[in-house]
């Protein structure tokens, strides 16, 4: 590591308190997208510390599988849990779809939101496909995902947050549309 302080050519002022710690790298987890580190004990804990979520994403969570026709519930009673977040990945047949169905929402605050994407990684922002942010009485109308993989995300604020939903997913036949 390096640390440099530069001043001007002529005359500077530069007042300044750092302080450098060593840390055991195995204890400490990569926030590749914020150029920071979280203790590992907080890694797939529910609540993310790193800014794009990678200290959750990076949780070994398999997809659940869909036959056509079948449907997956996600329900999530009221949270005021801040930082809360929770992805969900769905897998069906090669030539079926999903759709994606809102029986209640309720994103109170501006930062709570919910992004739903293709493939199965949710860290691939090039993915997403759908960000909804604060709904609180009228429900979004229905998204399809016109791919055999996809994930959906629930997503807390920082500072506040009110979450409620339940979200019906169901696994369609894409050949016939």
């Amino acid at each position: 590591m390096w640390f440099a302080a530069i001043g001007a050519i002529k005359s500077s002022r530069l007042q300044m308190v750092v302080e450098i710690f060593s840390n055991e790298l195995s204890t400490v987890f990569p926030c590749s997208r914020s150029n920071r580190n979280v203790s590992r004990t907080v890694v797939c804990d529910g609540l993310y510390q790193c800014n794009r979520y990678e200290d959750e994403l990076a949780c070994n969570n398999s997809a659940t599988f869909l036959q056509e026709g079948e449907s997956h519930l996600i329900s999530l009673p009221t949270t005021f849990t801040t930082r809360f977040y929770n992805a969900t990945l769905l897998q069906t047949n090669a030539t079926n779809g999903f759709q994606v169905v809102f029986q209640s929402l309720n994103l109170y605050y501006a930062a709570d939101k919910i992004e739903i994407g293709t493939g199965n990684d949710p860290s691939d922002i090039q993915s997403v496909i759908r960000t909804i942010y604060k709904i609180i009485s009228n429900f979004p109308d229905d998204v399809y995902v016109n791919t055999n993989e996809m994930w959906f995300a629930a997503i807390a604020g920082k500072s506040n947050s009110r979450l409620q939903m339940d979200v019906r997913i169901f696994s369609n036949d894409l050949s016939s549309e």
